[in-house]
């Protein structure tokens, strides 16, 4: 308890407990939990004194000025519960004021329809990407399973040309190369988030946690020497702590019950011109190691409303002109879960 309100290791049980969305929902860093509720803005409610509605600042994963901007409001509060956790009035909120909700797509119809009831002076709205055809906001869980092709019928070749897989032990040893990976991911993230209230390029400290794991392993391709085409992906699902434990597990213990392999691809990011041919070779090198392992493998990969629109696509297509490996017979790169991003334009125009 902090002062009589719940501590954070309950406020996690209670979120994880109810959540049925891939993704951890709510407040996940304790820190900013502490702060959230010693603020007066956070709304806090039942007997416990829960915060359940909190300053945008206080949420992790969050590009705040960016949220503030896409919906012309300065005061941005995340429903930090499910709705049945909001008191039936709240008082000493701003005359307008933006509440962004994210919902498992599953329930998203049934939280607008509470949500406008319980902020009577409430418009939903949806962050539009009107370059991914006007589609609102989303990250989607993708999942597909590849086999290595028969050894007596792939051709092992020395791989493609100046593409290399790097451990992190190798990357923590030459800080040069890690501060040009980062670059290059920070680059071409930063554009995927514009239309986005999630931040897509993480923070440095976040990265670099990832890429120094020993659990990451790294496939660059490089061109004169500088990486042209980087991709992360991590050894089962331990370190992805953004996730829902009880949907990490289903699918490790799925893995785990077919002796199959867990991967998590964390990003993959090119330097343009030669965007989609630099990933090619990134991906051939990922696919002679799944060849080399010689087991069942299971991707897990997340995508936003645009990416969506290519990602799953590529990863077909290379699988089918793959030398090394091939997607389970009758299986594709298909979707699994969604969390919507939206919000609720209180008192506005």
């Amino acid at each position: 308890m902090i002062g009589g309100m719940t501590g954070f290791s309950s406020y996690r049980q209670l979120c994880d407990g109810l959540n049925t969305a891939f993704l951890k929902l709510g407040i996940r860093d304790e820190e900013l939990y502490e702060a959230a509720v010693r603020d007066p803005r956070t709304v806090l409610a039942g007997d416990q004194l829960i915060p359940v509605l909190c300053p945008i600042d206080y949420v992790t994963g969050y590009d705040g000025g960016r949220i503030r901007a896409l919906s012309s409001c300065d005061d941005v509060f995340l429903l930090a519960v499910p709705p049945s956790f909001l008191p039936d009035v709240i008082n000493g909120m701003p005359q307008e004021f933006a509440v962004l909700v994210e919902s498992d797509s599953r329930d998203t119809a049934g939280y607008r329809e509470q949500l406008v009831k319980l902020f009577p002076r409430s418009v939903v709205r949806d962050f539009e990407d009107p370059r991914a055809q006007n589609s609102t906001a989303a990250l989607i869980a993708y999942t597909a399973t590849v086999h290595p092709r028969d050894r007596a019928g792939a051709e092992e070749t020395a791989g493609p040309e100046d593409t290399a897989i790097l451990s992190a032990a190798r990357l923590r040893g030459d800080p040069r190369l890690a501060d040009e990976i980062w670059a290059l991911c920070g680059s071409r993230l930063d554009w995927l988030g514009e239309y986005h209230p999630v931040v897509m390029e993480e923070s440095r400290e976040v990265f670099f946690r990832a890429l120094y794991h020993d659990d990451t392993r790294i496939a660059v391709k490089f061109d004169q020497g500088r990486p042209a085409c980087v991709g992360l992906f991590m050894e089962g699902l331990g370190q992805c702590d953004w996730l829902d434990p009880k949907f990490c597990e289903r699918l490790e213990s799925r893995a785990a019950a077919e002796a199959a392999r867990m991967l998590y691809f964390y990003v993959i990011a090119s330097r343009a011109p030669g965007g989609e041919g630099h990933a090619k070779d990134v991906m051939a090198a990922l696919e002679k190691m799944i060849w080399q392992d010689g087991k069942v493998c299971h991707f897990l990969f997340e995508a936003t409303n645009l990416s969506s629109l290519y990602i799953p696509r590529i990863a077909v297509r290379r699988a089918g002109a793959s030398s090394y490996v091939e997607l389970a017979p009758g299986e594709t790169v298909r979707p699994i879960e969604k969390v919507d991003y939206w919000y609720l334009d209180v008192g506005g125009a």
